[in-house]
């Protein structure tokens, strides 16, 4: 199926457009060209609007012919507009934690723009994220997702000192490192994404940051288990033309889906059923593929355990409290496990 025929969320492209009108980048009768919208019948909400893909890759194609700025991707992805939202992004805001929002937003990226693509990696404490685009977006389009998923996190997560987007400091990146050559001014840059940031000048290369793994467990203020339901649900009904398949590379890691629900309730997703149930697959279909991750249920149940067995939650806590915590039925399942796994 041809790929100019792939629609992205028509927010996105709004937004997009008008923020390059502010800043000077388009002129009012381009923006008019890129964001003109047509329906034979009533149109749906505002949200779940579609446009060609093509007339997102053209405008970030004219901001990069049009602008001089090398942070200009970084600056628009920091501009967090609540208004603008799609549906992927309503979505996102009723997970339960962090994890369950980017894994999420992971998981249907398609609905913003099936031409991008994010992946998630398990890596020790921290999680790797890399960015990448299926068709010919330039840099800066990349840079603005990565400056856009801090902000956006932030904000979902309270983060911010003062509860407003822009605050560079509120999630602190490990280290990253961008596809390009260092620009003469990258004082946003390193501000942005701190001093482990290094520019490989790989056109080629990968687009990545890492992150505290713990930052996943953040629970998000607006969380709604009803209306993030309703809203998966109405995501399942908007007709996406000739979209990338739902399965195609870099979906992210099962075991890390498991982790984000382990994190989110570990009382109801210790039990594996429930699980599967929520990642809509059979048990054996759940055990083969985390085996193809070289790894297992049990032993990302006993990961999430330990990890809670050794925070500061934890300390001073008897036995009984501690099985609570874990999400264990009785204290002596919670002893033999302690005994066993995390000895002092």
């Amino acid at each position: 199926m041809p790929r100019n025929k792939l629609s992205v969320s028509a927010v996105a492209v709004k937004d997009l457009a008008d923020e390059l009108q502010r800043r000077g980048v388009l002129s009012a009768t381009q923006v008019a060209v890129y964001t003109s919208t047509k329906s034979a019948t009533a149109p749906p909400p505002v949200h779940e609007l579609r446009q060609a893909e093509s007339a997102l890759r053209a405008l970030w194609t004219e901001a990069r012919n049009n602008s001089t700025d090398d942070s200009l991707g970084l600056k628009i992805g920091l501009q967090v507009n609540p208004a603008a939202r799609g549906l992927l992004a309503r979505w996102i805001a009723h997970c339960a934690t962090l994890g369950e929002a980017l894994t999420t937003f992971i998981d249907h990226i398609q609905l913003l723009n099936p031409a991008e693509r994010w992946q998630l990696l398990p890596a020790g404490d921290q999680v790797e994220i890399r960015f990448e685009f299926l068709l010919p977006y330039p840099q800066i389009a990349v840079e603005r997702s990565m400056a856009a998923l801090l902000a956006w996190g932030a904000v979902l997560g309270n983060l911010s000192a003062d509860g407003a987007a822009g605050d560079l400091d509120a999630i602190a990146v490990g280290k990253a490192e961008l596809a390009r050559t260092e620009p003469a001014d990258s004082q946003l840059f390193y501000q942005l994404f701190g001093a482990g940031l290094r520019f490989t000048g790989a056109v080629s290369g990968v687009n990545r940051l890492w992150l505290d793994a713990a930052l996943l467990q953040h629970p998000l203020p607006a969380a709604d288990a009803y209306l993030r339901d309703l809203l998966a649900a109405r995501a399942q009904q908007i007709p996406l033309v000739n979209h990338v398949p739902h399965d195609a590379p870099f979906k992210s890691p099962l075991s890390l889906r498991v982790l984000a629900l382990l994190e989110q309730d570990i009382h109801k997703f210790s039990q594996i059923q429930a699980v599967c149930a929520a990642v809509h697959i059979s048990r054996s279909t759940l055990f083969r593929k985390l085996k193809q991750e070289h790894t297992s249920f049990t032993e990302l149940l006993n990961q999430q355990r330990l990890r809670l067995a050794r925070s500061s939650q934890a300390q001073g806590m008897s036995t009984a409290e501690l099985a609570e915590l874990l999400g264990f039925s009785d204290s002596s399942s919670c002893y033999k496990f302690m005994r066993r796994l995390a000895p002092v």
